[in-house]
């Protein structure tokens, strides 16, 4: 596993939890991406929850665009599958909705939350139909680690 990132996949939940560190960029999201691809418990409509909190955006317009584009070539072997992103301030927020420009009408549901949403929790157990009594990976840290 990277130092970059770290996740877990909740098979029988059909959902896997990312958490980026330090800094994200083309290659730690591409590395990800195929680490959790090519992993057993991996099926093309798994969910995502994606945390980017308190992270550095290190991905320019072309990596952006480069992400969209590896995600349009995955097409073929997903299914309609919903991926959250948490992140922090309004330039984490940026970064997303351009990559949600790149990806309009393919069928990934994204929901992107503020980490600082009262409810964030309770918003991530709706979005991706999380028993009320999930307990998240504690990589994940706070507000989650206490859910």
């Amino acid at each position: 596993m990277s130092d970059q990132y770290r996740f877990q996949i909740v098979p029988d939940l059909n959902v896997v939890f990312v958490k980026h560190f330090n800094e994200i960029n083309l290659s730690s999201i591409l590395e990800r991406a195929r680490a959790i691809n090519s992993h057993p418990d991996s099926g093309p409509r798994l969910a995502r929850v994606v945390d980017c909190r308190n992270i550095n955006i290190a991905l320019s317009a072309e990596d952006i665009k480069a992400t969209a584009d590896w995600i349009i070539s995955q097409r073929e072997t997903r299914d309609r599958y919903t991926e959250v992103l948490i992140v922090t301030g309004l330039l984490s927020q940026g970064f997303s909705r351009m990559l949600l420009a790149l990806l309009d009408g393919i069928d990934i549901r994204y929901e992107i939350l503020q980490d600082n949403d009262p409810d964030l929790v309770n918003k991530v157990k709706e979005i991706i139909e999380l028993p009320s009594d999930f307990k998240f990976p504690d990589f994940l840290g706070d507000p989650f680690r206490s859910s």
